[in-house]
C-alpha cells in the first residue's frame, strides 16, 4: 500500500512539473519551431558557418547532463550550467553524421536541473540523440507565446576552451525499462 502511495506522489509531482515548465516555456519553443523550416547540417558545419561567433568561455565551466530516459515527444535535460542565456538544442543521429534538430528551448544564464526540451518528432526506442548548448544571437520576436526566437543559422552551438562543443548523449529507452 505504502509503494502504491509513493508512486502515485511520484506520478503526481510529476504532471506538475509537466504542466509548469509547458506553460513557462514549452509553448513558446514549439510554436516558434513549428514555424522553422527544417534542414539537415552536421554540427560542425552548423558552427563553421558563423566561426568568429564561437568564442571559447575560458573562466567559467558551462556544461550539459542527460541520462538515458524513456522515448517520447520530449527530452529530460537533468542538469546544465549557462554561462549567458542561451539554448538548449536536442538532435537525433549518431556523432559524426548528419542530424536534425529536434527541438530547442531558451534559458536564462545560471544552472538548471530537470529541464524540459519540447520535440516536434519524438525520440524512439533504441536510438541514440544528442543535446548540444547553443548561444542566443539576442534577436527578441514578440508573440503571446514568449520573447526568444530560436535560428539554427544565428544561435549557433559554443564550445569549451579546448575548443570542442558542449553536449552529452543518451539513449531512448523502451517505455517502461526505467525502474
Amino acid at each position: 500500500m505504502e509503494n502504491k502511495r509513493v508512486d502515485n506522489l511520484k506520478i503526481i509531482v510529476f504532471v506538475i512539473i509537466f504542466i509548469s515548465v509547458f506553460l513557462i516555456g514549452g509553448i513558446s519553443s514549439f510554436y516558434l519551431l513549428s514555424n522553422q523550416k527544417e534542414e539537415i547540417l552536421p554540427i560542425e558545419d552548423v558552427a563553421n558557418k558563423k566561426e568568429e561567433s564561437l568564442t571559447p568561455i575560458v573562466n567559467n565551466k558551462p556544461y550539459i547532463s542527460a541520462e538515458n530516459q524513456p522515448a517520447g515527444d520530449y527530452v529530460l535535460v537533468k542538469e546544465v550550467k549557462l554561462i549567458e542565456p542561451g539554448w538548449l538544442v536536442a538532435y537525433d543521429g549518431p556523432i559524426g553524421e548528419a542530424r536534425h534538430i529536434l527541438g530547442a528551448q531558451f534559458l536564462p544564464a545560471g544552472e538548471h536541473r530537470d529541464i524540459i526540451i519540447w520535440l516536434q518528432r519524438g525520440t524512439m526506442a533504441g536510438d541514440t540523440y544528442l543535446v548540444a548548448i547553443h548561444d542566443d544571437d539576442g534577436y527578441i520576436f514578440e508573440t503571446e507565446f514568449g520573447r526568444h526566437h530560436f535560428d539554427y543559422q544565428a544561435d549557433l552551438p559554443i564550445k569549451n576552451s579546448q575548443g570542442e562543443f558542449i553536449f552529452d548523449t543518451f539513449k531512448a529507452e523502451p517505455l517502461g525499462s526505467r525502474g
